[in-house]
């Protein structure tokens, strides 16, 4: 399957702000989507890694399942073994549980 071909593994909608967030598995990111149906990339992109920092500078490996709560949302990063946490409001990843 090509990696651009997205698998939804996890969707949460948080409150504050009134976005849904996805991990999506194969893409080794966080979408974002609007109610209006516009998805973009949150957090991460195509290429996996292990990369804690801003938004965009993060790498996960296949993020299979998110929570958000207290203004942080947790990611189950399966392929790292690592529960990784973004601080929604500093918009900064860094890795929780390793």
């Amino acid at each position: 399957m090509p990696s651009d071909s997205p698998m939804p593994t996890s969707v949460v909608f948080n409150y504050a702000d009134g976005y849904y967030y996805v991990a999506d598995a194969f893409n080794n990111s966080i979408r974002r989507m609007a109610s209006n149906g516009t998805v973009s990339t949150y957090a991460g992109s195509n290429q996996g890694g292990y990369v804690d920092g801003s938004l965009s500078q993060a790498r996960f490996s296949k993020p299979t399942d998110l929570v958000i709560y207290g203004g942080y949302m947790y990611i189950s990063d399966s392929n790292n073994n690592a529960i990784r946490r973004i601080d929604m409001s500093a918009q900064v990843v860094s890795t929780y549980i390793n």
